[in-house]
């Protein structure tokens, strides 16, 4: 037989005999299962919080590199948090092009690393390993990090996160107002958001930096941020 499955046909004939020519048919089957591929990518950064756009998913063939279907695989969640559907250990069944997909991967809460294995028992190429990176999202909230004290000895320090409470990279202005009382703010009272100096190498630092403000009588006064 040959690579593929399906009829063969072979003919025998004898020029002017009775019955000529005579054919032979033979169908070819898929063959064991053999190989557990990708079949999407392996490697993906997303916002956390958010769905790859490329679930999980892997092909299974025979010797040949012909589909196998009914084929049980696992897919199990093995670094970071996050979610998969259906619910990590998930056994996905391969179906007639020999492909089993998650429905569905979701990234956790925390910036980095997130793994998700599938395997299927006895098949060279198993387990496959799928990496997604979860990243900041979009710039949604600003977060009073230190508020003023004194007569101000510690200037306002805020920081512009995403929805899930994270780090992003904006570089928005920011402006410090007051609100009510009788203070005075005097100095640089809008400024840009920049990673502090004692976290700027840290990937994921939680904190963007508003100082330089000064509010010279500090009881009983309101200071108002805003992002531009």
């Amino acid at each position: 037989m040959g690579a593929l499955p399906g009829a063969n046909i072979v003919t025998a004939t004898v020029a002017a005999l009775s019955g000529s020519p005579v054919r032979f048919t033979k169908t070819g089957t898929i063959g064991a299962p053999t190989t557990l591929w990708a079949n999407s990518v392996v490697t993906q950064s997303v916002p956390i919080l958010t769905a790859v756009s490329a679930p999980p998913s892997v092909k299974v063939t025979d010797l040949l590199g012909n589909p196998v279907g009914g084929v049980a695989v696992m897919f199990t969640r093995t670094v970071g948090g996050g979610v998969i559907v259906p619910a990590t250990p998930a056994t996905v069944t391969t179906n007639a092009s020999g492909i089993a997909t998650l429905t569905s991967w979701t990234q956790g809460a925390t910036l980095g690393a997130n793994t998700v294995t599938a395997s299927a028992a006895g098949l060279s190429g198993s387990p496959v390993t799928f990496n997604a990176t979860g990243t900041t999202g979009a710039a949604t909230q600003l977060v009073i990090t230190t508020q003023p004290a004194g007569a101000v000895t510690a200037q306002p320090v805020v920081a512009i996160r995403d929805g899930s409470n994270a780090s992003t990279n904006s570089s928005a202005a920011v402006t410090v107002a007051l609100a009510s009382g009788i203070g005075t703010l005097t100095g640089t009272k809008t400024v840009n958001a920049v990673l502090r100096d004692h976290c700027a190498s840290e990937e994921g630092c939680p904190v963007r930096a508003l100082s330089r403000s000064h509010l010279t009588r500090a009881r009983g006064n309101t200071v108002q941020l805003w992002v531009f």
